[in-house]
């Protein structure tokens, strides 16, 4: 692939420029990566996800709840998402549906997880609003509980700083190390300077403590599916 050549990424969420032809790199150190021109509108991204998230809801009612699970280190929302038949999810069938808690965005610099996200719902969130058997089974069995950006102060900073490859949270923590699972072990480091700082305890950081387990998570309120996807 050219250096000149991107494709985008998403719809609305990350904006990625599209070079074609034989269109010079930019050399300005606030938007180059080693000689590649960065591709990302750092004044648009965090602001853009979070309005993505809203919208996922309006547009898939019958199957989307967005909930504020908490706040970050500096005070932005943590989101969780739903992707269920909240038609069947209400209905009090005795059989138990299976919970699956998927976190993507733990570190700052890998953008790609968080597309996934926003690919992974707006895909299934249609297909069942189309009434694909598969997908109306599975998500007639089974509930999605998704964190779509489990990093954003990370990803805060690395906007503001132009800091492309910056890792951890703001305050430099690896939210994959902060938890109490072999806490401190290796793969781990006790430096601030370490790109796999496990923070000062297990659950120092609030992104960290407000993940729910699945099954502590109860399900979405009732509401008509016959009339929200009409």
């Amino acid at each position: 692939m050219d250096k000149g050549d991107f494709s985008v990424l998403s719809q609305g969420c990350i904006v990625v420029q599209r070079q074609r032809g034989s269109g010079a790199a930019s050399r300005d150190p606030s938007t180059a990566i080693s000689g590649w021109p960065c591709p990302f509108h750092s004044d648009y991204l965090h602001c853009a996800l979070c309005r993505e998230v809203r919208l996922l809801e309006e547009q898939h009612p019958c199957c989307v709840s967005v909930e504020e699970g908490g706040k970050s280190r500096d005070g932005d929302p943590l989101f969780l998402v739903r992707l269920t038949d909240k038609a069947s999810a209400a209905s009090g069938s005795p059989r138990r549906r299976l919970r699956l808690l998927i976190s993507f965005g733990e570190h700052a610099r890998e953008f790609l997880p968080v597309e996934s996200f926003f690919k992974l719902v707006r895909d299934w969130s249609a297909a069942f609003a189309a009434g694909d058997p598969q997908t109306v089974f599975l998500l007639g069995q089974s509930e999605l509980l998704l964190i779509g950006l489990a990093n954003p102060d990370g990803r805060r900073r690395l906007e503001r700083e132009h800091a492309w490859c910056w890792r951890g949270m703001a305050n430099g923590v690896d939210i994959n190390r902060n938890a109490d699972w072999s806490w401190g072990g290796p793969g781990s480091s006790g430096s601030p300077r370490s790109e796999e700082f496990r923070g000062a305890a297990p659950f120092s950081e609030p992104e960290t403590r407000w993940r729910p387990p699945p099954s502590a998570c109860p399900p979405p309120p009732a509401r008509s599916r016959t009339r929200e996807c009409a």
